[in-house]
């Protein structure tokens, strides 16, 4: 084949477009930023409800509800507000004012920046990440669209985490596999405390810490421990 035949053949391959990264990275940030501050619709027996977004539900928490069952982790006597809902608003709002102060509004007169400013309901956060989808975005600028969109998405698993049902342990009691009472586990944070080894999770699953064993049912551990129902 001549040198001229194969310039035709590479010229005549199709090129991927430049803008295809650019709209994927640009549909997984929307999405990540709907994840956290946008309304959730919920399906109960044949109908849908909406639900607050994750981040008002999580600045509703401060000094209302605290978390699944009423956790936190401080005393009300001594913080008068959820600590870990407030520091993991702090992060979110940092974050929003770095992003603004990253990507300013475009224009006053811009419609979109209008009707964000016109919302006066919503929370200055709330506005800055959907300032943030409004930027004219370059084809160069995917990699940083992506980053972007898992920092937003795992500020919306964080909430998902601190309002998930919390685990219980069953103190005092040794597992029927191993026998162990207490074990060493590791925390979210990296430390390592000791807790007892059979715990039931939040989704009703009973199983030991110690060896990993899993138990059908927490009826079934009960009667393995000779426990009243």
């Amino acid at each position: 084949m001549s040198k001229t035949s194969r310039r035709r053949l590479r010229q005549s391959r199709p090129k991927p477009a430049r803008d295809e990264p650019l709209a994927a990275a640009k549909t997984g940030l929307r999405n990540a930023v709907y994840d956290l501050i946008g309304d959730r619709p919920e399906y109960l027996a044949g109908s849908i409800r909406t639900l607050d977004s994750r981040y008002t539900q999580l600045r509703d928490s401060l000094y209302g509800s605290r978390g699944a069952g009423g956790h936190h982790s401080q005393p009300s006597s001594l913080l008068p507000c959820w600590a870990d809902a407030l520091k993991l608003l702090g992060y979110i709002d940092r974050r929003a004012a770095r992003f603004e102060h990253c990507w300013p509004p475009r224009c006053a007169n811009c419609p979109h920046w209008r009707y964000l400013t016109a919302r006066h309901v919503e929370h200055p956060t709330v506005r800055r990440y959907r300032q943030v989808l409004l930027q004219p975005w370059r084809p160069q600028d995917a990699s940083t669209l992506q980053t972007i969109a898992a920092i937003v998405a795992g500020y919306a698993k964080a909430v998902d985490d601190l309002f998930a049902p919390k685990p219980v342990y069953l103190r005092g009691e040794r597992c029927p596999r191993c026998g162990q009472r207490d074990t060493r586990v590791k925390t979210d944070d990296g430390q390592t405390v000791t807790r007892p080894a059979l715990m039931v999770t939040g989704e009703g699953i009973t199983l030991c810490n110690a060896c990993h064993d899993v138990f059908p049912s927490l009826e079934f551990l009960g009667d393995l421990l000779r426990c009243a129902r």
